[in-house]
């Protein structure tokens, strides 16, 4: 049993030692794989909004433009590629594949968007991509941008701002609290004394009237009287006395009156006169 023992653990020990031996290889194999691997570059952009953006977020879109015929990343068109980004974020282009060394450069600008009320950031950036040889094998990617006409180093940032018309606060109507209004105070005011104006009275003509059509008036039982009460007699006017009154309608009445006495005695007696002459005849 000794013996299968050592002979398990000499076997184990070889295995060891060549996986160790072997280990070394592997890796280098892996490394050089990787250095021999074509570099890649994805660039980044940030959308970053000011003002009173809305609760739904607008679609912006990043262009980015190639120069000279640099490599673009899958899925451009004509040597550009649009990236399209929600509301505020970073995002980044997919990854542009470099087969070998260079300089390379591109473009970066915002398209318009249709929101009137957006001020979108026109600023162009210029990107160049640096792909060089590394020591010992492999390569170096160094990525650099610029605002276009400028000379510092800057991230690939656009800052849009919303601008929407301010909406004026109407106040409500202020309510006032109701209030009766007070019944004006009776005013006391002594009336003026009148004093009666003299008038002349107006003389008027008695009409004709003929004494048999006149009906005598029916008069009202005499009432008691008030009694009277103590009260301020205006002063006696002057009465003036009244002329030219008109009095020979009542002699011509009494003359008409007697004479239809006068007739009727006349038939009266004529008639006595034929009765007695009747009666004479008769005997």
């Amino acid at each position: 049993m000794k013996k299968n023992w050592h002979r398990v653990l000499a076997a184990l020990l070889g295995v060891m030692m060549c996986l160790t031996l072997s280990l070394p290889s592997v890796l280098a194999d892996d490394i050089a794989a990787e250095e021999k691997k074509d570099p890649a570059v994805a660039i980044p952009v940030t959308i970053e909004l000011t003002g009173d953006h809305p609760k739904t977020d607008d679609t912006f879109e990043v262009v980015l433009k190639a120069k000279n015929g640099a490599p673009m990343p899958e899925g451009s068109e004509k040597g550009m590629y649009t990236l399209e980004i929600e509301g505020e974020d970073t995002v980044s282009f997919p990854e542009i594949v470099y087969t070998r060394v260079g300089i390379y450069e591109y473009t970066i600008v915002q398209r318009e968007g249709d929101n009137k009320y957006v001020d979108y950031d026109e600023t162009v950036y210029e990107v160049t991509v640096y792909i060089t040889n590394r020591e010992g094998g492999g390569f170096d990617v160094t990525v650099v941008a610029y605002e276009k006409g400028g000379e510092d180093k800057c991230e690939v940032e656009f800052e849009n701002r919303y601008d929407y018309p301010s909406v004026p606060v109407i106040p409500p109507p202020e309510t006032k609290p109701e209030t009766k209004p007070e019944k004006p105070k009776p005013v006391e005011t002594e009336a003026p004394e009148t004093i009666p104006a003299e008038t002349e009275p107006e003389e008027t003509e008695p009409e004709e009237t003929d004494p048999e059509e006149t009906e005598p008036e029916e008069t009202e039982p005499e009432t008691e009287p008030e009694p009277e009460t103590e009260t301020e007699l205006p002063e006696p006017e002057e009465i003036l006395v009244q002329t030219g009154q008109l009095n020979w309608p009542i002699s011509v009445l009494s003359i008409g009156g007697m004479g239809f006495v006068a007739v009727g005695c006349v038939f009266l007696s004529g008639k006595h006169r034929e009765a007695e002459d009747r009666e004479e005849d008769g005997e």
